[in-house]
């Protein structure tokens, strides 16, 4: 099914899956935003985010954006739901990259992985779109981008709606939530994959992700070492990277997975 009204914004290295389900998915554009890395001034992700904005509503006359993250994985199933929905504002429910819980759980909040926004709800709502609100001590995050927006979008009478769910690629591994909320991991084990995947998106070992040196196993966030397996020499504590053999992937590789 292809997609005429709408235009596509890609932040960050897209991945291959991601790329091949774009290709195959018929939009009106796809274009590549405007790269960030985190903690870099002028190119944070609110910043990209409200230019890619400015810029979509400036130089087309399309109805829909859909803004897309490189580290997102469409579902079989259940992605294309969200290019079909007719709420104004709506985003894949996915699981959190850093926390491996959904990600911004709350009714009428949205996260920004995967979300399909109208060019009626981003004109009525106007500049700034994302924001970061910051702590009055200047120490801590308050709200994030995707907050910001979606209370923005509330004060000005939309109700961004959770339709559908994307996975989230945190390299070897997919996290994907599902539909009763409970999060599932999908081990990338294919050789094929693992090539193409590998250097597209962080893995574990980046500061983009907080589980550094935790067990998949116990779950253990300490710097120590595995409390179920005190022996143990291949978690992710004893070897940052490794994978306990003693956790088995609940779900063969890639089931969940739209590959082709």
């Amino acid at each position: 099914m292809s997609y005429p009204d709408t235009c596509v914004v890609t932040f960050g290295p897209v991945n291959p899956l991601l790329s091949q389900w774009l290709k195959e998915t018929g939009f009106a554009m796809v274009r590549e935003g405007m790269q960030w890395t985190r903690y870099s001034g002028t190119s944070s992700p609110t910043i990209a985010r409200n230019r890619e904005i400015s810029q979509f509503l400036s130089t087309t006359d399309l109805p829909w954006l859909l803004s897309v993250d490189g580290d997102a994985i469409p579902l079989n199933g259940a992605t294309d739901t969200l290019l079909q929905s007719s709420f104004d504002i709506a985003g894949c429910r996915c699981a959190d990259r850093m926390s491996y819980e959904e990600a911004h759980s709350p009714e009428g909040h949205i996260c920004f992985t995967m979300a399909r926004i109208s060019r009626k709800a981003l004109e009525e709502m106007g500049p700034p779109w994302f924001w970061w609100q910051i702590s009055a001590n200047g120490m801590n995050l308050e709200k994030c981008g995707c907050v910001t927006f979606c209370e923005k979008a509330q004060a000005k009478g939309f109700h961004p709606m959770k339709v559908g769910r994307v996975g989230h690629l945190v390299n070897p591994e997919i996290i994907i939530i599902q539909d009763n909320g409970s999060v599932v991991v999908e081990r990338v084990t294919d050789p094929k994959w693992r090539t193409k995947l590998r250097g597209s998106v962080p893995g574990p070992r980046s500061f983009f992700s907080a589980r550094i040196g935790v067990c998949r196993k116990c779950n253990n966030w300490e710097r120590e070492r595995c409390k179920l397996r005190p022996d143990c020499t291949k978690c992710y504590l004893a070897r940052p990277g490794a994978v306990c053999p003693d956790t088995p992937p609940k779900w063969s590789p890639f089931s969940l997975v739209r590959t082709g």
